[in-house]
């Protein structure tokens, strides 16, 4: 920051001439000090005479009052000025209109309204004939939709985020000259209102698209002509801009190495691009990630140089194109290709899978519900020791606990219901099933197959089928190895008698009211590992038909946990008895325990 320079005097000019500005440091000082009035040291900022002035490089932010000015410079003779870039960076409060402004001699325009979110003013007539560079020019200028149809840009070599976060921006630029631009890098990303027809735009230079109209979630402008034949990189260029839906089957893809993310979250894509020359891409990983309106028949592509198909269709719920004669030949990643991709069944079984190494098979089919295909023709193939965890786990994805809440609410848990089979849902991402059944309005008769969930994730069962007085399933497969509470489990659950005699329990710390007036509940549980609980209180409570004997839970109780009613009101031959912990063996459990 320059000091701030008070003149003592000010120099002989004409009355309206304004004060005579002879450099930059000179002009920093005088907006640093930030009187712009007539009666300010440098008079009226409208006034200022700033013709010697050539460079206004970080004009704006080499203020202390970046973010507050909005000085009216409207009237500055800017005819000698070569640079602008930065001027106005970060300049959140500057909405001046610059019409007048003589841009004839400016070189550069790179971040020249970065951030400067309230600026909209009008700089339309602006002559950019010499420009180069726009880059980053409107970068987060979220305000800013003027008109600039008439600027020169035959001269721009780059458009490299030019209107990044313009979230307002939709200006006519359909007739620009792009004609030398190399570079449509995250140009429009986030753009999110613009939605304008490119298709005379001249992209024969442009090498890179990465990101090009990523979240620009309105745009669906027609690109179908554009010449693409210099580009190698589509990677995010159709990220989110779930508007997008164009036939791109013209495009030269024949450079293109990476089409990671291409068409992410581009919903309501499905342009037809089953020609593309893919013999240069060596990544599509998430290319077509939730693409779910996707599904383009591809067995023309040549994938022979791609190392890694990681969540390639993962949610492309419509897709079923046919790649069965893929070249896999060089993949080492297939983690969750197909996840939840659940329109998907082509054979694949040609593929060849010998380079896939680690864990890069895990969950690549789970959720892939419609896929039936064998591929036991891999086993000879695969090499090593590959995770193949999940690898066709099959049903729809609940991600988290309030979706399985909701899942379960709405009541039809057929195949044709909003979430397929109840016994087919994919629930390996709940941690937490506390309150499971309580937390939905038909808790009483609740009675779904949830007997093939996975909940290996599972850490906390409290009250999970507490008052579900209809269910009565078998829970023989569930994986309990995570799970610390079973605190009223299955408290009123009155009918149930289901088998969950191999249970692992062995990091359970309370059985409080477990099986509390769980009635019809008599399965032996003499296997489970106590080991870890410290209240057995009311355990089994009113479980009135339970009668096994537990006098294998002695030796594992360690401590003095609460036993307080365990068995009251059961049919065990000791119901009545207190448990006596300090006995050897400690007991009685149910039955008497024998020395």
């Amino acid at each position: 920051m320059q000091p701030s320079i008070v003149p003592s005097s000010i120099p002989s000019i004409s009355p309206t001439a304004g004060y005579v500005i002879p450099d930059k440091p000179t002009l920093i000082d005088a907006l640093e000090q930030g009187d712009y009035s007539p009666t300010g040291p440098y008079g009226s900022i409208t006034t200022w005479n700033v013709k010697a002035v050539t460079d206004y490089e970080s004009l704006l932010p080499s203020i202390t009052d970046t973010t507050t000015f909005n000085g009216d410079v409207s009237n500055w003779d800017t005819s000698s000025v070569v640079t602008l870039r930065n001027a106005f960076k970060d300049a959140t409060s500057f909405n001046v209109d610059l019409s007048s402004w003589d841009t004839s001699k400016v070189l550069d325009l790179l971040g020249a309204f970065y951030n400067a979110n309230s600026f909209n003013g009008d700089i339309s007539t602006w002559d950019t004939s010499t420009v180069t560079s726009l880059y980053s020019t409107f970068y987060s200028a979220a305000a800013f939709n003027g008109d600039i149809r008439s600027w020169d840009t035959s001269k721009v070599t780059s458009l490299y985020s030019t209107f990044l976060a313009a979230s307002a921006f939709n200006g006519d630029i359909s007739t620009w000259d792009i004609s030398s631009v190399t570079t449509l890098g995250a140009t429009f990303a986030g753009a999110t209102d613009f939605n304008i027809d490119l298709s005379s735009w001249d992209t024969s230079k442009v090498k890179d698209l990465d990101s090009a109209f990523k979240n620009a979630n309105s745009f669906n402008g027609d690109i179908s002509t554009w010449d693409t034949s210099s580009v190698v990189s589509l990677q995010n260029a159709f990220y989110n801009a779930n508007s997008f839906n164009i036939d791109l089957k013209s495009w030269d893809t024949s450079k293109v190495i990476s089409l990671d993310y291409a068409f992410r979250g581009a919903t309501s894509f499905n342009g037809d691009i089953s020609t593309w020359d893919t013999s240069s891409v060596i990544r599509l990983e998430q290319a077509f990630f939730q693409a779910t309106s996707f599904n383009i028949d591809m067995s023309s592509w040549d994938t022979s140089k791609v190392t890694s198909l990681f969540s390639t269709f993962y949610g492309a719920t419509s897709f079923n194109g046919d790649i069965s004669t893929w070249d896999t030949s060089r993949v080492t990643n297939m983690l969750t290709t197909f996840y939840s991709a659940n329109s998907f069944n082509r054979d694949i079984s040609a593929w060849d899978v010998a380079s896939v190494t680690n864990w890069y098979f895990f969950s690549m089919l789970e959720g892939a519900s419609a896929f039936d295909q064998d591929l036991c023709s891999w086993g000879t193939k695969i090499t090593g020791t590959p995770g193949v965890t999940n690898m066709f786990l099959a049903g729809y994805v609940i991600p988290n606990k309030p979706t399985l809440i909701a899942a379960l609410d709405q009541g039809d848990y057929s195949s044709t219901g909003p979430y397929g089979s109840i016994t087919t849902w994919n629930v390996l991402a709940v941690t937490d099933f506390v309150s499971l059944l309580p937390s939905i309005a038909a808790t009483t008769t609740f009675n779904g197959d949830v007997s093939n969930w996975d909940t290996s994730s599972v850490t906390n069962m409290d009250f999970v089928f507490n008052l579900a007085s209809n269910f009565n399933q078998d829970l023989s497969s569930w994986d309990t190895s995570k799970v610390t509470s079973l605190f009223g489990a299955f408290g009123a659950a009155s009918i149930f008698n289901g088998d969950i005699s191999t249970w692992d329990t062995s990091k359970v710390t309370s059985l409080q009211v477990t099986f509390f007036h769980a009635y019809a509940f008599n399965i032996d549980i003499s296997s489970w590992d106590v080991s870890a609980v410290n209240i057995f209180f009311q355990t089994l409570t009113s479980a009135s038909a339970f009668n096994h004997d537990l006098c294998s839970w002695g030796p594992k109780i360690s401590g003095t946990p609460d036993v307080t009613f365990m068995f009251q009101s059961t049919s065990c031959p000791e119901a009545a008895t207190t448990v006596d912990l300090g006995a050897s063996p400690k007991g009685p459990l149910c039955h008497v325990c024998p020395p």
